[in-house]
């Protein structure tokens, strides 16, 4: 048995487990290495910073912070013999990229005050060997920055929990799927230049059907041009189960992301989260949603191909084959082949 501590940096220190960051690169790997008789568990940086956390074996650092106080416990642990790991699910420790994050793109940060997060963020790195990352892309870019480190991917994935909760909304409190409705979940205000991107083809889609309407779940500007021609419906960000009532309640998700090395870095967790919800998915071709194989799953990158892309996962959807499209989300994210690999590097770390 290993006793296994995840210490996660998150702003949501009440609720941890609403920040879907958080939830997948901790708590669900800690949920499914519990069942496997492990011993884990999920804290805070500040928690562990200035409390006393030296009885675990493994220590996973989710996108750690820079500060002495953090850093000296950290290298303590590794004086220790401790296997310690620092995880990233997000380019923000390449400062070559700043500037194409969309901590800068939308304006919350300045340039200067972006550069500085990013530096601390890589001086942070600087003091792991050891990482596991969400994505190919990131894991190259890792090595490119730190060639002698180790470096796993673990991918986000499918837990039994999440499908237990779309099967019993599916079959025990069907929720009614609304004939030609968009969703879009943003989770976080750090998409309003994805949206942007993608608007007039959002309005093309509405005027080539006007049943069709957009329901946007979370913090978003929506643009102009869509609110003035498209039938919009805005939902301020929910909890874990309301959120897959309202991907259950559409019929297409649309996951645009801007073109840049930053972006290509994230994460395909759109489409396997709203595939099992039943949903057909149009997404930008990111390295990691192109590893999926589905029927469901349609890509896009230009506006002329977004235009398609949303007319064809519309005019497509159909409840038919529902069963084959959630194997094929269930069998190509599943949880336990990344617990295997993360195993293995553990072990491997353990010597």
């Amino acid at each position: 048995m290993l006793k296994v501590l995840f210490v996660s940096t998150t702003g949501r220190l009440n609720r941890p487990y609403f920040d879907p960051s958080v939830r997948y690169r901790c708590f669900n790997i800690a949920e499914e290495l519990s069942k496997n008789g492990n011993y884990c568990r999920v804290t805070t940086s500040d928690n562990f910073i200035n409390k006393d956390m030296d009885e675990f074996d493994v220590y996973v650092f989710h996108r750690p912070p820079f500060s002495p106080n953090f850093i000296n416990k950290v290298q303590l642990l590794q004086e220790q013999g401790k296997v310690v790991i620092a995880d990233y699910d997000d380019l923000i420790f390449d400062v070559e990229n700043a500037l194409n994050s969309s901590l800068y793109k939308t304006g919350r940060a300045t340039q200067r005050e972006v550069l500085n997060i990013f530096s601390k963020n890589a001086a942070a790195l600087s003091v792991f060997n050891n990482y596991t990352v969400s994505t190919t892309s990131l894991a190259n870019r890792l090595k490119e920055l730190s060639p002698t480190s180790n470096v796993m991917v673990i991918h986000n994935s499918l837990t039994e929990k999440y499908k237990s909760i779309c099967d019993q909304i599916r079959l025990n409190e069907p929720i009614e799927r609304v004939k030609g409705r968009f969703g879009y979940f943003s989770g976080t205000k750090s998409h309003d230049k994805d949206i942007e991107y993608i608007s007039t083809a959002l309005v093309e889609s509405c005027n080539f059907d006007t049943g069709r309407e957009i329901l946007f779940v979370g913090p978003v500007d929506i643009p102009g041009i869509v609110s003035e021609n498209c039938k919009t419906i805005t939902n301020p960000l929910v909890g874990y189960h309301e959120m897959i009532k309202l991907l259950c309640s559409c019929e297409v998700i649309i996951a645009p992301l801007e073109n840049s090395f930053f972006n290509n870095c994230k994460s395909g967790l759109k489409y396997f989260e709203s595939a099992y919800s039943g949903c057909n998915v149009v997404g930008t071709p990111i390295t990691d949603i192109r590893r999926f194989d589905s029927e469901n799953l349609y890509f896009a990158e230009t506006l002329e191909e977004w235009s398609v892309a949303l007319n064809n996962a519309a005019s497509d959807f159909s409840t038919q084959n529902l069963e084959s499209r959630l194997s094929d989300a269930a069998s190509q994210a599943d949880i336990k082949n990344e617990i295997a690999n993360w195993n293995s590097f553990v072990q491997q770390l353990l010597g």
